[in-house]
């Protein structure tokens, strides 16, 4: 028995290094939305968006411009020396859009910012996805981990019986060596989930960004509920995602920006008024002068920006599209396989697997009792083992894949979009 001792002795150290931080679900979703850098650089992009927005809204796109002029004359006289003056002028100078650009302008900087607020949701929506599927991992191995810790010490409890079955010489030599091989075998894939175990905890901390010495223990039983929802339902939810959203956003900005460089063509018309008191020998004149100019579109007239918006209209149109294409493709190729995992364990826990059970339990008894060999023995217990293994996978993949189908179709409780909410359908329930 020390090989199986020395076993769970690293199996315990495995589960304790990591005890530092016991977390259900919703308390990793919770952490992974204050501390993920993705979703921090994610809301950094708002600010600028609305700065934009607030500068699109100005009452006066261009600033005004204030003049000042000194003037220094000398007045010539023919009687006396010349006389010299000093003048000041002031002027002020405002330039006028009178093609709609304020309001193409402004509808284009709303866009961007409702395109930047669509891309947090959507990012959330992925940090989430993200979270959920390494807790999912982790909780799935250290099932696994205690399904290997009870088959190795079934193994070893064989191992033991075949060797006073060998000193009565009731079996021989090979089936004792048999019987210890598939126990250390046993031990070491004790160790090797064990290990598996750590490094998926450590990918959980390092997603979740927890300090270098923490390490979370996902704790909690994982169920995969039933479908409250119809592939038809999903796919109707799909123009409510985050990311078609933030797509369509930038659709309208690319547009509305299109619009502000066209009406760029039309030049701009540019007001100014000059007010200058000028002293003359008899007096001061006031001279006020009204300026109107109005550059001449001969050289220049926007063509390169108009090109380049309407390029990137057209790019951000193709990226809809096949945004719509891909996530509806998505879904139901997920929704094809969702099926196919809960029939697969149905199946297995339904069929497969109570038979397994049964026969593990009599062979253990027809092997003490030396009506089976150890061949057998190790035969069904072997079979059980992959049972199992089967159905602890299918039911990991079936909580993931659900996970995917809902996040690829924007899915939350009613149908309705999260609003940077998602409700993930996994039940966790602590233990007592």
């Amino acid at each position: 028995m020390i090989p199986l001792a020395v076993c769970f002795v690293v199996a315990l150290l495995f589960q304790t290094a990591a005890a530092d931080q016991r977390l259900t679900l919703q308390e990793a979703l919770d952490l992974a939305e204050r501390n993920h850098p993705a979703l921090a650089a994610a809301r950094s992009l708002i600010a600028p968006a609305q700065a934009n927005l607030v500068e699109a809204r100005a009452a006066l796109w261009h600033n005004p411009e204030l003049s000042m002029e000194v003037r220094h004359r000398e007045l010539a006289q023919r009687e006396s020396d010349d006389l010299t003056e000093h003048d000041a002028a002031v002027g002020l100078t405002q330039t006028f859009e009178i093609a709609g650009q304020p309001r193409a302008r402004r509808a284009a900087a709303e866009a961007s910012l409702e395109a930047s607020r669509y891309a947090v949701d959507q990012t959330r929506f992925e940090v989430r996805l993200e979270v959920a599927t390494e807790f999912v991992d982790a909780l799935q191995l250290r099932r696994r981990l205690e399904t290997e810790q009870a088959s190795a010490e079934l193994f070893h409890q064989a191992a033991d019986i075949i060797a006073k079955r060998v000193k009565a010489g009731e079996d021989t030599r090979l089936d004792a060596n048999i019987a210890l091989v598939e126990a250390e075998r046993a031990s070491t894939q004790v160790m090797q989930t064990g290990d598996e175990l750590a490094r998926a905890r450590a990918k959980l901390a390092a997603t979740l960004q927890l300090p270098p010495n923490v390490l979370p223990e996902p704790f909690g039983t994982l169920t995969e509920t039933g479908p409250s929802y119809r592939l038809r339902e999903l796919l109707g939810s799909v123009a409510r995602h985050p990311r078609i959203q933030a797509t369509t956003a930038r659709v309208l900005a690319a547009r509305h920006q299109l619009t502000l460089e066209r009406a760029a063509r039309i030049p701009d018309v540019t007001l100014g008024l000059t007010y200058s008191p000028e002293r003359t020998l008899d007096g001061t004149d006031e001279i006020t002068t009204l300026s109107f100019n109005v550059p001449l579109p001969f050289f220049r007239n926007n063509d390169s920006a108009i090109a380049q918006a309407n390029a990137e209209l057209m790019q951000s149109e193709s990226a809809l599209q096949s945004a719509q294409r891909d996530t509806e493709a998505a879904i139901r190729v997920l929704w094809q396989r969702l099926t196919k995992l809960r029939q697969q364990k149905a199946r297995l826990e339904g069929i497969v697997l109570p038979i397994l059970q049964d026969t593990q339990r009599l062979s253990l008894v027809a092997m003490r009792a030396g009506e089976i060999n150890v061949t057998e023995f190790l035969l069904a217990r072997r079979q059980t083992i992959e049972a199992q293994r089967e159905l602890a996978d299918a039911q990991a993949q079936a909580v993931v894949v659900r996970l995917e189908l809902e996040n690829a179709a924007g899915w939350e409780k009613g149908g309705a979009p999260p609003n940077g909410q998602q409700n993930f359908p996994i039940r966790t329930k602590e233990s007592p």
